[in-house]
């Protein structure tokens, strides 16, 4: 019978704390699903309650299916856009010599470091005089504009993606757009599937810009949604925990269909060669 390492179990061990810690939130927030406001607040409980069917009505009652679809349809579209124009971007400053090249390259750098919620008094002004206040699009707009998304298929487009093909191509008598869409694209399919996930992920758990520019509740998008369950007086935070459920879902089931490819655009490009 083969023995086992000590160090092999030790790291099964280390592996299985780390799985139990990651796990642990989701369930607690799951069995506080099922607990009045009142059970939720004097104790912790580790067994589901009966509270479920209420909080789950109240839930739906507020209007929470439109707020998911409304949150679904914006991170899709910023999404598909977002890797549409960082592909573009990046393919461009990587494969084509131009006088503004590494300037561009250093705003994309110095963008990085700057936080959107610094820069959200001047793109609220923005989009105001573009009469967009009380739309989607701000949403989608301030979500798809991803500098790392630039960075990332630059790198992609400079290490992974040789000139000497798009060399060859033009001699075959493909125009620049063909080379874009038919070749550069399907090779960097993992940093597009990586960037995808990011852009949906920001987009759909995204607070700040949706409080700062919906004030209609037919527009609401998930995390407004469930900050407005309860009143003035009262916070339900049972129904909150089963939104934050449902909301939670998606993203577990995308993440775990699709962390391999997640890891791999990350990694990608990290050392050359």
């Amino acid at each position: 019978m083969k023995k086992i390492k000590i160090s092999t179990i030790l790291s099964m061990i280390i592996l299985i704390a780390a799985t139990i810690m990651a796990i642990f939130p989701f369930y607690m927030m799951t069995i506080m699903s099922t607990r009045t406001n009142q059970q939720i607040i004097t104790k912790l409980y580790m067994l589901p309650g009966n509270q479920l069917i209420n909080n789950a009505k109240m839930v739906f009652e507020s209007g929470f299916l439109m707020f998911y679809l409304n949150s679904f349809y914006i991170a899709v579209s910023a999404a598909v856009i977002g890797v549409l124009f960082s592909a573009a971007a990046g393919f461009a400053i990587a494969k084509y010599t131009f006088k503004a090249n590494r300037l561009m390259q250093n705003m994309i750098l110095i963008i990085m470091s700057i936080p959107f919620g610094v820069s959200i008094v001047g793109f609220l002004i923005e989009m105001k005089n573009l009469g967009l206040s009380n739309t989607h699009l701000p949403m989608i707009i301030s979500a798809m504009i991803s500098p790392y998304g630039v960075f990332l298929f630059t790198q992609f487009a400079k290490d992974g993606f040789p000139t000497e093909i798009m060399e060859s191509a033009r001699i075959d008598g493909c125009n620049e757009m063909t080379i874009f869409y038919k070749m550069f694209l399907p090779f960097t399919r993992s940093a597009a599937v990586t960037l995808f996930l990011m852009i949906f992920m920001y987009s759909w758990n995204n607070f700040l810009t949706p409080l700062v520019f919906i004030n209609k509740q037919s527009m609401y998008t998930i995390p407004l949604g469930i900050f407005a369950l309860g009143n003035q007086y009262r916070q339900e935070y049972g129904a909150r925990m089963f939104a934050l459920t449902l909301a939670t879902i998606p993203i577990l089931i995308i993440f775990a269909v699709n962390s391999k490819s997640l890891i791999r655009g990350l990694t990608s490009g990290a050392v050359k060669g």
